[in-house]
């Protein structure tokens, strides 16, 4: 995506609304939790993301938060 598009774009969306939206879609359980294989490895071996991406792993790990 370009930068115009991208300004475009966001030029195009009510960002109070959707927060607004998601806040009551949580509010009344409307959500669910995604659950990705290298969190859960990560949180059953009790590493952190950190160690993981030591540990000679082929794959990145990103930490999105």
């Amino acid at each position: 995506m370009s930068d115009a598009e991208l300004t475009a774009f966001e030029a195009s969306q009510d960002f109070d609304a959707l927060l607004a939206q998601s806040a009551r879609e949580m509010g009344d359980g409307a959500t669910c939790k995604v659950d990705m294989p290298v969190v859960a490895a990560h949180e059953k071996a009790g590493l952190s993301l950190e160690a993981l991406q030591t540990m000679g792993s082929d794959h990145k790990v990103h930490d999105v938060r």
